[in-house]
């Protein structure tokens, strides 16, 4: 568990931070995966997982996950009632958001879209991959305790060592490349 002072390293950090669990044995990684949901923080994710593999070897897969929003309705008297809504335009985005990543890597790059919530989904993928790369937004510690986070969750939870990049330094509004109708999907 991190304490105070690595929550402020973790959030706060000008550079990428890396989170190990307690029982990693400090192997190179050789299967990297790296989240993305297209926004400019997870762009710099995925651009930090290409160079490791670029300079260390390794395999590299990029995973888009996505959610469908959930809406409530009226159901039976007594009985909530959801109905997702979206499934098509979010199925295609997170697949847009793959292909034009995919474009911009190496030939050998792996990638794959996955439905789900994605510290969940990305959690599990972690027990399967020596690295987890994520984005991480960069709003400071007391926002990101208030809103929860991704990559938070992740380096509390992941089988494997966490990489958290932070946000671009140019300022780019990361809501300007969010999925439609959605929360972070990889933060």
């Amino acid at each position: 568990m991190l304490g105070d002072v690595g929550r402020v390293v973790l959030h706060d950090a000008p550079c990428p931070v890396a989170v190990a669990p307690k029982d990693f044995d400090g192997a190179a990684p050789r299967q990297v995966a790296v989240g993305c949901d297209g926004t400019p923080e997870s762009q710099a994710a995925v651009d930090a997982a290409r160079d490791l593999v670029a300079t260390h070897g390794g395999a590299l897969t990029v995973y888009v996950v996505w959610e469908a929003p959930v809406v409530p309705v009226t159901g039976a008297p007594g009985a909530p009632a959801y109905v997702s809504q979206g499934l098509p335009e979010r199925r295609r985005w997170a697949e847009e958001t793959l292909e034009e990543t995919l474009a911009r890597l190496p030939g050998a790059t792996a990638g794959k879209v996955l439905n789900g919530r994605p510290r969940i989904e990305l959690e599990a993928i972690a027990s399967r991959h020596d690295l987890l790369v994520v984005g991480s937004r960069g709003w400071g510690t007391a926002r990101r305790v208030a809103l929860g986070s991704t990559s938070d969750w992740l380096v509390h939870h992941a089988a494997c060592p966490v990489l958290v990049v932070p946000r671009p330094a140019d300022g780019a509004d990361p809501a300007a490349a969010a999925p439609p109708q959605a929360a972070s999907a990889a933060h």
